[in-house]
């Protein structure tokens, strides 16, 4: 048997493939089915957003164009959603899962929503591969798909009529790019998050941190460049970062860690960061934009210790971050981990 193609997370990778063959999809059905489970299992995913099924909104005078995936590997992406009503603009939602229905929102143009509206016409257009009553002929090619996403795409319409699809990303189809066009879309509000787009390439994780971003998010979003240009998510790194996290410290900068001595100034806290602690990591749950020069960072501080044969170690996590003018670069004031952290936005304690 001759595989002529081969399609790894659902990208088509040719080789030596005629131009005018149209390969079978090996397992083809099994995508179709999968789709339609996914369609039938909407509620319990949208659960996970804390999202209104689209039945409690449906009528003729409400309009939603609505998307969400999972990846390969089960996790879900933010949920994108379109919503106009009556009395109101146009509003993008983004909603991050598993997270108590945390979201954000914004008003978009007119000429978006037409944008929107027009592309939803196309994604109705699917149509599934029909199931195959014999093995595909290897000599017409056949295309294996190894994994894949699965997107689902709902919509009510003008006449308040709901309209939704499932496809996994093995199979083509408008329904892909009309769901990514959803995902553009709802970057285009929030001008601020793009300062994030070397820390998350994607349109999903550019999304997923700027949900994150709160006050003066232009503020947060910067801040959070810095922080990870110095390469402050990670710790006991040794030498080898420590000049990057000397490049946001100044002579005022302390360090609290609970277990560890208190640190302070550009020397004394890069070589703790480096060298004392542990290897760890910091994950971040806020970033409050207090001023055009004033951020707060919320979060954990993860890690274990050679001599610990237990799980991991986790505190909590709160980093001040300062600026003398509004286009200086941000430097680190302080940061305290502990059993128990300040209020963001107030000096440590004596």
């Amino acid at each position: 048997m001759r595989i002529r193609s081969l399609a790894l997370f659902g990208i088509a990778i040719l080789i030596a493939q005629p131009a005018s063959t149209q390969p079978n999809l090996l397992g083809q059905e099994r995508y179709v089915r999968s789709a339609e489970e996914f369609v039938e299992e909407r509620n319990e995913h949208l659960v996970r957003y804390e999202a209104i099924p689209l039945e409690q909104l449906a009528r003729p005078d409400v309009m939603v164009f609505r998307t969400f995936f999972d990846d390969a590997w089960g996790r879900p992406s933010p949920l994108v959603e379109f919503r106009r009503v009556p009395g109101d603009g146009p509003r993008v939602i983004v909603t991050l899962p598993d997270q108590g229905g945390r979201m954000m929102e914004a008003p978009i143009s007119g000429e978006a929503w037409d944008r929107i509206a027009n592309a939803a016409y196309d994604f109705a257009e699917d149509y599934d591969p029909p199931a195959s009553s014999s093995p595909p002929d290897p000599d017409e090619g056949i295309t294996v798909c190894a994994d894949g996403w699965m997107r689902l795409v709902e919509v009510i319409d003008e006449r308040g009529e709901i309209r939704r699809r499932a496809r996994h990303s093995c199979l083509t189809g408008v329904l892909h790019s009309y769901s990514d066009l959803l995902f553009d879309e709802a970057l285009l509000p929030f001008p601020d998050c793009i300062e994030l787009t070397p820390r998350f390439p994607s349109m999903r994780g550019l999304l997923e941190g700027c949900v994150l971003l709160e006050g003066d998010r232009a503020a947060a979003a910067q801040a959070w460049r810095a922080m990870e240009d110095a390469h402050l998510s990670e710790t006991g790194q040794g030498q080898g970062g420590i000049s990057y996290q000397r490049s946001v410290m100044q002579y005022g900068t302390v360090a609290r860690i609970e277990g560890f001595p208190e640190a302070q100034r550009v020397g004394g806290v890069a070589e703790l960061w480096a060298n004392r602690l542990p290897q760890g990591r910091f994950t971040f749950d806020r970033i409050i934009g207090h001023t055009a020069e004033r951020v707060s960072v919320i979060g954990r501080f993860r890690f274990s210790t050679p001599d610990s044969e237990g799980p991991d170690r986790e505190m909590p996590v709160r980093m001040e971050w300062r600026r003398g003018c509004h286009d200086c670069p941000f430097w680190l004031d302080l940061i305290e981990a502990g059993t128990t952290v300040g209020e963001p936005g107030s000096d440590l304690p004596d």
